[in-house]
């Protein structure tokens, strides 16, 4: 109870009034904000049904429009609308993560359908549109005089409803203009900025391997792991490192104590074919050719039986490849594996995560991490003169292997090594970890990267971009 000091109607001013003060609610932090998931427990059509409500009542000026709630970002990528099914491939964890980041920040999103949805959506709110992420971008290098994604015009800032051109301000038309339409394109200091009309429309790819994958380049194309710091530079070291972040959804499956979880590995392999292939952890070339003969050995079996130890796994079978399962030893999980929920509870139980070799860059490692289980990263290539420079490693998730995360939380063995394998799979069984969350993968830090790519003025980098790519085109 707080006492107040105020003038009531009829009484002296000296008279003191008590009034109770109410507790207040607790303002939630952006982070908190991003890990509520419940507001994407809804279809495509109910989703944007809700952001619809919200642009147009910030586009007459409604007092209930909330900060950002009028700024929109269009997702126009197939991963964005299985975001909403449930999907789990490692495309859509990283669109998820995205819409989480988005979500915290407060802007409105939408996910077309396809492209004529998309053209409808840009129509109607080309005023609030901020960003669209669009892998439609990259058949801009080879369109043709009637794409849609080309301007009619450039002084023309909005397509008239049934226009074939639309006229959106994306910055691939300028590049559309010089690579297609060569006679009419602008070059060096005729560049105009009218010609990409407005200073905050821009469209971004998400690429989710270490290349550039935009008309523009690098610094338009939107990466998973920050390949500047990889070893020799990466064909993608300028792009624009987007990342995703784990946290909302590996915290909450509960962290498992080491002495209750069953002396179980995770053996992590995708698709049955995996077992089959060049990259398999156990192919030694030079003892035999036949990647079949590795797949059917008995690795996993007797190093069960030695170690006292079970391996599991699950993996689509229907990819092409010639085995009519996984290798002796390992114990095929049942087909509710494919939940990403049931995946990660099964992780969690486990003492060690076994890479074979692929997927690569699968964000699966880092989840395992997360949910305190360590990494064996198969090396798929070195240095013959000298093994150990690690900077001349090729990894299947080379993301762990270049921000230098070593035991005991990842365990880094050349394919071929068995005696490596086992040894790093009977270290790992033994040795606990914590939950481990890298900095950069943290919410906070990914919530921080969105806003920057969302408020960012990419003229100027445009304008370069273009000018360089009419430089060398003139060479």
């Amino acid at each position: 109870m707080r006492t107040y000091e105020r003038q009531l109607e009829g009484e002296e001013p000296s008279v003191a009034v008590q009034l109770e003060e109410q507790p207040s609610e607790p303002i939630p932090t952006l982070e908190d904000i991003a890990f509520d998931g419940s507001w994407k427990e809804v279809d495509r059509v109910e989703f944007n049904r809700m952001y619809h409500e919200k642009l147009r009542a910030c586009k007459v000026g409604s007092d209930g429009c909330a900060r950002n709630e009028g700024k929109l970002v269009l997702l126009a990528i197939g991963t964005f609308k299985s975001v909403l099914d449930g999907a789990n491939q490692g495309e859509a964890i990283w669109s998820d993560s995205f819409m989480d980041s988005v979500h915290a920040l407060g802007y409105s999103m939408l996910i077309p359908d396809n492209e004529e949805e998309l053209y409808t959506m840009w129509r109607e709110y080309h005023d609030q549109v901020e960003l669209i992420v669009w892998n439609r971008v990259r058949d801009c290098q080879n369109l043709s005089a009637d794409n849609t994604c080309v301007q009619s015009d450039p002084d023309i800032p909005l397509a008239p409803p049934n226009a074939t051109h639309l006229n959106i301000p994306l910055w691939c038309v300028a590049q559309v203009t010089i690579l297609c339409f060569a006679s009419t394109a602008r070059f060096g200091t005729e560049f105009n900025d009218t010609f990409v009309s407005h200073p905050h429309r821009k469209i971004f790819n998400l690429h989710f391997w270490n290349s550039p994958d935009h008309p523009y380049g690098s610094p338009f194309t939107l990466s998973p792991e920050d390949y500047s710091t990889w070893t020799p530079p990466a064909h993608g070291r300028d792009n624009y490192y987007l990342g995703y972040s784990l946290e909302r959804t590996c915290t909450k499956v509960p962290y498992v104590a080491h002495p209750s979880r069953p002396r179980q590995a995770y053996v992590y392999a995708k698709y049955l074919r995996f077992f089959d292939e060049k990259n398999y952890i156990l192919r030694n070339t030079t003892e035999d050719d036949s990647s079949e003969a590795f797949a059917k050995s008995n690795f996993f079996q007797d190093l069960s039986a030695n170690a006292n130890m079970t391996f599991v796994a699950k993996m689509h079978h229907n990819e092409g490849s010639s085995l009519d399962g996984p290798p002796r030893g390992i114990v095929e999980l049942s087909n509710s594996m494919h939940n990403r929920t049931a995946f990660q509870y099964a992780v969690s139980n486990s003492r060690v995560l076994v890479g074979v070799g692929n997927p690569a860059l699968s964000p699966t490692p880092w989840e395992a991490l997360c949910l305190g289980v360590p990494f064996v990263n198969a090396i798929l290539g070195w240095d013959g003169a000298d093994p150990d420079d690690r900077s001349r490693w090729s990894a299947q998730q080379e993301g762990v292997l270049f921000l230098g995360v070593g035991e005991p939380f990842v365990y880094n063995v050349k394919i071929g090594d068995r005696l490596g394998l086992e040894a790093a799979i009977r270290k790992a069984l033994d040795t606990p970890i914590d939950r481990f969350i890298p900095p950069q993968m943290k919410m906070t830090a990914l919530i921080e990267r969105t806003r920057k790519l969302v408020e960012t003025d990419w003229r100027p980098v445009a304008r370069e971009q273009l000018l360089r790519i009419a430089a060398e085109r003139r060479v």
